[in-house]
């Protein structure tokens, strides 16, 4: 696995982590859709969530939420979209800081759409 990677991984296990300790309880992990791929879906108290988890390492120029291109959030609400079908579903986003690869902070927000 790349250094990349790994990252993405660490980055998508926190949030799942943290996401349940908010109550959530975690339906898939990198749920495909068509050509799209949403990190996270998870569910609470009857409300689907799909969620983008970013990683940065401290003292990057951008942090994980400014990393999120207009391009990128048409992306997760499409497949969000998609996956709702029609019903209830919120898109998250989740920033996560590493430091030395490791996670470090976690800030997730509700974006809606």
């Amino acid at each position: 696995m790349t250094e990349a990677a790994d990252k993405g991984k660490a980055a998508e296990e926190a949030t799942a982590f943290a996401l349940e300790m908010l109550g959530f309880r975690v339906i898939e992990r990198n749920r495909k859709v068509g050509r799209l791929e949403l990190d996270i879906v998870a569910e609470r108290n009857g409300t689907t969530v799909a969620v983008e988890a970013r990683a940065r390492e401290a003292g990057s120029m951008v942090n994980g939420m400014e990393s999120i291109t207009d391009a990128k959030r048409d992306r997760v609400e499409t497949a969000a979209r998609a996956v709702a079908r029609g019903g209830d579903m919120r898109v998250l986003y989740a920033s996560i800081v590493l430091r030395a690869g490791k996670v470090s902070e976690i800030e997730i927000l509700d974006e809606g759409f």
